[in-house]
């Protein structure tokens, strides 16, 4: 977060206040400054190391990328994995996975002036994220399966207004799930979203 503060000591009766392009307060609209040194504060959000900033290719907002650890409460495969079934028992359509760890890689459509995502789920305050990485699958005595995931999630931020590296992120998400061992699923998981390395302040 960057603040910049321009000081103007207005020796006139009175300094006319003209709004452009922008956010407008209605409580200010045709105030008239009083005399004395005045004071401008403007809040910059940087944009990241892969951000892009608003008006992005003619858009009122821009994109912001990061990078977090998915801990993944658990979630459901279908089908089911054929070779983590352990008896005719056991449902193939679907599959109900354990909690997970992983990592992924999302790009939002973010506002820098406000520091908010815009694009939400119909009125529901769900913004929506594309996602890409991978999880770990199952943790065997002898080996750690992974698979690589691709989707979007619903995200429900419960860590706001703090340092951009630290949000935290309650999630649903839908995935093309490819099993490095074999096999390729649809997956929803629910979960959390820990960190945004490298995306630009959130404040």
């Amino acid at each position: 977060m960057y603040t910049v503060e321009v000081r103007l000591t207005n020796k006139a009766e009175s300094l006319a206040v003209k709004y452009r392009n922008g956010t407008l307060d209605p409580k200010l609209s045709d105030t008239a400054v009083s005399l004395g040194e005045h004071q401008l504060v403007v809040y910059l959000r940087p944009h990241g190391a892969f951000g892009h900033g608003n008006n992005c290719k003619g858009l009122e907002w821009g994109f912001r990328q990061y990078l977090s650890v998915a801990a993944e409460l658990g979630g459901i495969r279908f089908p089911a994995s054929a070779r983590d079934l352990k008896d005719t028992t056991q449902p193939t359509s679907y599959q109900l996975v354990a909690p997970s760890p992983g990592l992924l890689m999302s790009i939002e459509p973010w506002d820098y002036n406000t520091g908010t995502n815009p694009a939400h789920i119909g009125p529901l305050p769900l913004p929506i994220a594309l996602q890409t990485g991978i999880h770990v699958t199952k943790i065997a005595e002898d080996d750690i399966h992974m698979s690589f995931l691709l989707g979007a999630a619903l995200n429900v931020p419960l860590l706001e207004n703090v340092s951009s590296q630290i949000n935290t992120q309650a999630t649903l998400g839908f995935y093309y799930e490819n099993d490095f061992r074999g096999g390729n699923y649809f997956f929803m998981s629910l979960g959390f979203k820990l960190g945004s390395l490298f995306s630009g302040s959130s404040k």
